[in-house]
């Protein structure tokens, strides 16, 4: 693949120690890699993301994990 800049989805303030194993073992060492925010899934108003047709309304969090990107 040819591409220049990679995404990651972490948060030192939530798994800075996740975070940091990634870069250490991360084979993207000559690209540019930008750090997307993530959130505590747990956290999330599941009603006002189904209210905006971003969740079915027969969703269920099942792991926190699910909902780190929205």
């Amino acid at each position: 693949m040819n591409y220049d800049k990679a995404y990651v989805i972490g948060s030192k303030e939530i798994s800075k120690k996740r975070l940091d194993k990634f870069f250490k073992r991360n084979i993207l060492k000559d690209k540019e890699v930008e750090v997307w925010p993530a959130i505590n899934g747990m956290n999330v108003d599941i009603e006002k993301y189904q209210n905006l047709n971003y969740l079915s309304k027969n969703f269920k969090k099942n792991k926190p994990g699910s909902l780190g990107c929205l």
